[in-house]
Protein backbone atom coordinates (compact mmCIF):
# COMPACT_ATOMS: atom_id res chain seq x y z
CA UNK A 1 0.00 0.00 0.00
CA UNK A 2 1.34 3.41 -1.02
CA UNK A 3 -0.51 6.66 -0.30
CA UNK A 4 -1.11 9.27 -3.00
CA UNK A 5 0.80 11.40 -3.66
CA UNK A 6 4.04 9.66 -2.74
CA UNK A 7 7.10 8.15 -4.38
CA UNK A 8 7.42 4.38 -4.20
CA UNK A 9 10.95 4.83 -2.85
CA UNK A 10 9.53 6.35 0.34
CA UNK A 11 7.59 3.15 1.11
CA UNK A 12 10.01 0.22 1.03
CA UNK A 13 10.00 0.08 -2.78
CA UNK A 14 13.28 1.94 -3.30
CA UNK A 15 14.68 -0.45 -5.89
CA UNK A 16 11.40 -1.46 -7.52
CA UNK A 17 11.02 -0.87 -11.25
CA UNK A 18 7.92 -2.32 -12.86
CA UNK A 19 4.13 -2.25 -12.76
CA UNK A 20 1.70 -1.30 -10.01
CA UNK A 21 -2.05 -0.70 -9.78
CA UNK A 22 -3.74 2.06 -7.83
CA UNK A 23 -7.44 1.54 -7.13
CA UNK A 24 -9.90 3.85 -5.45
CA UNK A 25 -13.64 3.51 -5.11
CA UNK A 26 -15.58 6.72 -4.60
CA UNK A 27 -19.06 8.20 -4.53
CA UNK A 28 -19.93 11.23 -6.65
CA UNK A 29 -23.10 13.13 -5.80
CA UNK A 30 -25.54 14.51 -8.36
CA UNK A 31 -24.09 18.07 -8.14
CA UNK A 32 -21.78 17.01 -10.99
CA UNK A 33 -24.45 15.54 -13.25
CA UNK A 34 -24.36 16.98 -16.78
CA UNK A 35 -21.06 18.85 -16.23
CA UNK A 36 -17.91 18.22 -18.23
CA UNK A 37 -15.46 16.77 -15.71
CA UNK A 38 -11.69 16.37 -15.59
CA UNK A 39 -9.85 13.70 -13.62
CA UNK A 40 -6.58 15.09 -12.27
CA UNK A 41 -3.92 12.54 -11.36
CA UNK A 42 -1.08 14.95 -10.77
CA UNK A 43 2.41 13.81 -11.71
CA UNK A 44 3.28 10.14 -12.34
CA UNK A 45 6.72 8.58 -12.70
CA UNK A 46 6.86 7.23 -15.48
CA UNK A 47 3.73 6.14 -17.43
CA UNK A 48 0.08 5.41 -16.74
CA UNK A 49 -3.13 3.89 -18.09
CA UNK A 50 -6.39 5.06 -16.52
CA UNK A 51 -9.68 3.17 -16.22
CA UNK A 52 -12.96 4.41 -14.79
CA UNK A 53 -15.58 1.79 -13.96
CA UNK A 54 -13.66 -0.69 -16.10
CA UNK A 55 -13.43 1.54 -19.19
CA UNK A 56 -10.16 3.03 -20.49
CA UNK A 57 -10.26 6.85 -20.37
CA UNK A 58 -6.64 7.88 -20.95
CA UNK A 59 -2.93 7.24 -20.81
CA UNK A 60 0.43 8.93 -20.88
CA UNK A 61 3.17 6.91 -22.51
CA UNK A 62 2.88 3.55 -24.21
CA UNK A 63 2.89 0.75 -21.67
CA UNK A 64 3.65 -2.69 -23.09
CA UNK A 65 3.19 -5.86 -21.06
CA UNK A 66 6.81 -6.80 -21.74
CA UNK A 67 9.08 -4.29 -19.94
CA UNK A 68 11.85 -4.94 -22.50
CA UNK A 69 9.62 -3.34 -25.18
CA UNK A 70 8.80 -0.18 -23.23
CA UNK A 71 10.34 3.10 -24.34
CA UNK A 72 10.23 5.81 -21.69
CA UNK A 73 9.82 9.36 -22.92
CA UNK A 74 12.02 11.72 -20.89
CA UNK A 75 9.11 14.15 -20.39
CA UNK A 76 6.39 11.68 -19.30
CA UNK A 77 7.26 11.86 -15.61
CA UNK A 78 6.92 15.67 -15.73
CA UNK A 79 3.51 15.70 -17.47
CA UNK A 80 0.43 16.74 -15.49
CA UNK A 81 -2.20 14.05 -15.91
CA UNK A 82 -5.58 15.60 -16.70
CA UNK A 83 -8.10 13.31 -18.37
CA UNK A 84 -11.55 14.22 -19.64
CA UNK A 85 -14.18 11.93 -18.15
CA UNK A 86 -16.50 10.80 -20.96
CA UNK A 87 -20.19 11.53 -20.38
CA UNK A 88 -22.17 8.69 -18.83
CA UNK A 89 -18.97 7.01 -17.58
CA UNK A 90 -19.62 7.97 -13.95
CA UNK A 91 -22.26 6.51 -11.70
CA UNK A 92 -23.86 9.65 -10.29
CA UNK A 93 -25.15 9.00 -6.75
CA UNK A 94 -23.48 5.59 -6.89
CA UNK A 95 -20.15 3.84 -6.44
CA UNK A 96 -17.35 4.35 -8.96
CA UNK A 97 -14.01 2.59 -9.33
CA UNK A 98 -10.88 4.37 -10.54
CA UNK A 99 -7.99 2.09 -11.57
CA UNK A 100 -4.60 3.44 -12.60
CA UNK A 101 -1.87 1.16 -13.95
CA UNK A 102 1.57 2.73 -13.49
CA UNK A 103 4.86 1.65 -14.97
CA UNK A 104 8.19 2.87 -13.63
CA UNK A 105 11.33 1.99 -15.55
CA UNK A 106 14.01 3.81 -13.59
CA UNK A 107 14.38 5.38 -10.16
CA UNK A 108 11.51 6.43 -7.85
CA UNK A 109 8.09 5.59 -9.39
CA UNK A 110 4.51 6.32 -8.41
CA UNK A 111 1.88 9.06 -8.37
CA UNK A 112 4.20 11.51 -6.69
CA UNK A 113 2.60 14.98 -6.80
CA UNK A 114 -0.80 16.69 -7.17
CA UNK A 115 -3.26 18.08 -7.86
CA UNK A 116 -5.37 14.94 -7.60
CA UNK A 117 -9.15 14.79 -7.81
CA UNK A 118 -12.15 15.53 -10.03
CA UNK A 119 -13.10 19.03 -11.08
CA UNK A 120 -15.10 20.75 -13.80
CA UNK A 121 -13.41 21.58 -17.09
CA UNK A 122 -14.27 25.26 -16.56
CA UNK A 123 -12.56 25.39 -13.18
CA UNK A 124 -9.52 23.49 -14.45
CA UNK A 125 -9.07 25.82 -17.44
CA UNK A 126 -9.39 28.85 -15.17
CA UNK A 127 -6.68 27.43 -12.90
CA UNK A 128 -4.38 26.73 -15.86
CA UNK A 129 -4.75 30.27 -17.23
CA UNK A 130 -3.98 31.93 -13.92
CA UNK A 131 -1.22 29.42 -13.09
CA UNK A 132 -2.26 29.54 -9.48
CA UNK A 133 -0.69 27.46 -6.79
CA UNK A 134 -2.20 24.12 -5.80
CA UNK A 135 -3.48 25.74 -2.58
CA UNK A 136 -5.45 28.30 -4.60
CA UNK A 137 -6.85 25.56 -6.86
CA UNK A 138 -8.26 23.58 -3.95
CA UNK A 139 -9.74 26.49 -2.01
CA UNK A 140 -10.77 28.84 -4.85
Amino acid sequence: TVPVPALWSCYDLKDYDGFAWYRKSFFLNNNYEGKQLILLLGMIDDMDEVYLNGQHIGETGNIQDNPDEIHINDEDWQTLRAYTIPKNRLNIDGNNLLSVRVYDGTIYGGIYDGPIGITTRKRFQKWLKKKKSLFDFIFD
